[in-house]
């Protein structure tokens, strides 16, 4: 998966994040019988923020969501982050290099 950039606003909560997982030559990942679940790193932070459950919107099509909670983008920055899905086979595959560019609520 290239580079997934995503915008958002310091202390915004409860909207989705949404991703289609896909591989290098754009085939679809199947996410029947996985769990995901996101990971992020807070800017300049070398340990996570936090960890959440996401959502499977569509398992044929790859799709998933993470609802944002409070708290989660509380600082304004580059947050990095990865989603990591793990089948019942025990089969892990993780989606890195996405990109959360948080920036800071009114008034600047």
């Amino acid at each position: 998966m290239p580079r997934t950039i995503i915008d958002a606003i310091k202390n915004d909560k409860l909207y989705e994040l949404s991703f289609a997982l896909k591989k290098y030559d754009d085939e679809v990942i199947d996410l029947d019988g996985a769990t995901l679940k996101l990971k992020v790193q807070a800017p300049g932070s070398t340990v996570l923020k936090f960890e959440g459950i996401m959502s499977i919107v569509d398992a044929d099509a790859g799709t998933c969501k993470y609802l944002v909670a409070d708290g989660n983008f509380d600082e304004a920055g580059n947050y990095h982050a990865e989603i990591e899905v793990t089948y019942s086979t025990g089969q892990v595959i993780t989606f890195s290099d996405i990109i959360i560019k948080v920036k800071s609520d009114l008034p600047k």
